[in-house]
């Protein structure tokens, strides 16, 4: 990583910042991502290496199904989707688009960011 002034890009999650119950685990193990993100930067930078991560909120995938909530909670869940201001799940294809871009030469002066692609969760 050194000789390549590499990055590292964690994915966290954009649920660290709010409650959400019943998921106590996952959301505290995506704090601690964010703490060990921010923390790595004063680490890693003398090496050259940069640290970010992305922190993605609503995304299409099969996470509430995977950890056993019934209809009913997914379907409350998926409601409160359409609150959001764009109404509407992310794609893992949009998440990576971040991620690959923040390993660019471009992105070499962002270290330390969490940045949410979450549309707007974290913001209202």
């Amino acid at each position: 990583m050194e000789a390549s002034s590499g990055a590292v890009i964690n994915v966290t999650a954009a649920v660290g910042q709010h409650g959400w119950p019943w998921m106590s685990l996952y959301g505290s193990t995506k704090v601690g991502l964010d703490f060990l993100t921010r923390t790595w930067v004063g680490e890693l930078a003398s090496w050259g290496i940069r640290v970010a991560a992305v922190a993605p909120d609503p995304i299409d995938t099969p996470i509430l199904e995977n950890n056993g909530f019934d209809a009913g909670f997914i379907g409350a869940v998926h409601a409160l989707r359409d609150q959001l201001p764009l109404a509407r799940a992310g794609t893992p294809e949009e998440v990576a688009w971040w991620i690959v871009n923040l390993v660019e030469p471009q992105a070499a002066f962002m270290t330390g960011s969490v940045l949410p692609v979450d549309e707007g969760y974290s913001a209202v």
